[in-house]
């Protein structure tokens, strides 16, 4: 009789207990910025913002596109009881993330200082950038052991660590960036310069970053050396004669690897390239660059936002495990009919979400933060729809990688970074508009993505 339309549910409810754990992650990493951002004030939060999302912007060119190349190519040999090449797989991926980890995170730690003034242009920046590299290594080999874990086909383990590792960062992000960002008010009484005190805030809070990443690596080594030990005895009855290279397996990993890095990248450096065109153009205009007014935008505005947001992807995701497997059986029939389905839950959910941030601007963020509230308001009323045009974006997004055509996808994301960055450094030049800007840009660069997705959709149509 063919797939039943909606046999699994909606689209947050599909995925079942991955689903949970997915969102309950990503509401998690955004919620934690709301005390963060109370304790370290919208000035700390601006420091925090460029090391952060430089952060994250490596971890998905990296750390965040391992795992399912890595999976992929461990559970085609794990299918045909190759255990002793998939192992040779999994040592390759773990040496090139040892390999990126000490690199990039040399690099976070050692040109921190010109990376923060020369890139960010808020030189105290530094101090959080330093603090995350530690991070980033730790993140980095975690990957490799999730990668594994998903190669012998359970994604428990992943979704496990992140969520614990969350947890921890949530917990240890209040804890040391209290205790950081009170010696650093008492470095600031010394130096004569109020900034040290947000900017210590920033490192300790980033510091919990790299708390959380260790528990995670730790959690994966145990589950690891307790599997590890029925993997040997696979590999001892594995009688595979032809054993590939370990040089030849290093590049298969990275060429994998290489259609996630390249979307990961481009759809996360969005918040980080913004902030690096804003603070050019205040200099560029021979106007200081304060850190308040971004921090206002991403401790307030993004992260509120962020939240239906991340609802919204776990949706996209969701789809995405369906309609390739119908588009793989060419179902094509029952693939519209799911992509009609998802759309009208995408925009149900994005609708809902919109306006309640613009109707309740004031009392969510008079409820949640301290310091400015008006610029906040004023952000959330005049961007909120932007969550309509992420969701849209993320679903046909996920529908061309559902026909293969995850290239289609990348070429739209581009093309959304490239219009948005023209339009923000134009309307920081000829208006006076100044932190809007930024979220007039966030508006344009999803739609863009959806308008270009449902062009390139609509090829694969034909």
């Amino acid at each position: 009789m063919g797939e039943k339309r909606r046999r699994n549910g909606t689209l947050i409810t599909q995925g079942g207990l991955i689903s949970a754990f997915s969102i309950g992650i990503a509401l998690l990493a955004l919620i934690r910025q709301i005390p963060i951002t109370n304790m370290i004030g919208d000035e700390g939060s601006g420091y925090y913002c460029g090391a952060y999302e430089l952060y994250m912007v490596l971890l998905f060119l990296t750390a965040y596109s391992l795992p399912d190349a890595l999976g992929k190519l461990i559970g085609v040999r794990i299918n045909r009881g190759q255990y002793k090449n998939a192992n040779q797989v999994f040592r390759a991926g773990l040496f090139l993330c040892l390999i990126a980890g000490i690199l990039l995170g040399g690099i976070l730690f050692l040109l921190g200082n010109g990376i923060a003034e020369h890139m960010l242009y808020l030189p105290l920046s530094r101090l959080a950038l330093q603090c995350l590299a530690p991070a980033l290594f730790f993140a980095l080999l975690a990957s490799a052991f999730r990668g594994y874990f998903q190669g012998m086909g359970s994604m428990m383990p992943t979704s496990a660590s992140r969520l614990l590792g969350t947890v921890i960062q949530f917990v240890m992000c209040l804890v040391i960036g209290y205790m950081v960002f009170s010696y650093g008010e008492k470095a600031a009484v010394i130096l004569n310069d109020a900034s040290y005190g947000p900017a210590f805030g920033a490192a300790g809070a980033s510091l919990g970053i790299a708390a959380g990443e260790l528990f995670a690596l730790a959690f994966l080594l145990l589950l690891y050396s307790a599997y590890n030990r029925t993997f040997k005895k696979q590999m001892i009855r594995d009688t595979t004669k032809n054993s590939e290279e370990f040089s030849q397996l290093f590049g298969l990993v990275g060429i994998t690897m290489l259609p996630f890095l390249i979307n990961g990248f481009l759809l996360h450096c969005n918040v980080l390239l913004n902030q690096m065109i804003y603070n050019h153009g205040l200099i560029s205009k021979g106007q200081a660059v304060l850190a308040e007014e971004f921090g206002i935008y991403y401790g307030k505005y993004h992260i509120l936002t962020g939240i239906p947001i991340a609802l919204l992807t776990v949706m996209a995701g969701n789809f995405l495990t369906v309609y390739s497997r119908l588009i793989t059986r060419e179902n094509y029939h029952h693939a519209r009919r799911l992509f009609v389905d998802g759309l009208k839950e995408i925009l149900v959910v994005s609708g809902i979400g919109t306006l309640a941030l613009m109707l309740l601007a004031g009392p969510l963020v008079e409820l949640f933060y301290k310091g400015d509230s008006v610029m906040a308001i004023k952000m959330l009323r005049m961007g909120s729809i932007a969550i309509v045009f992420y969701g849209l974006a993320l679903l046909t997004a996920a529908a061309l990688q559902g026909h293969g055509k995850i290239w289609f996808s990348t070429i739209t994301i581009l093309a959304g970074l490239v219009i948005q960055a023209v339009l923000l450094k134009v309307l920081l030049g000829v208006t006076e508009l100044g932190i809007y800007s930024v979220v007039i840009a966030n508006i344009v660069f999803p739609l863009v993505i959806f308008v270009g997705n449902l062009l390139f959709l609509k090829k694969c149509q034909e």
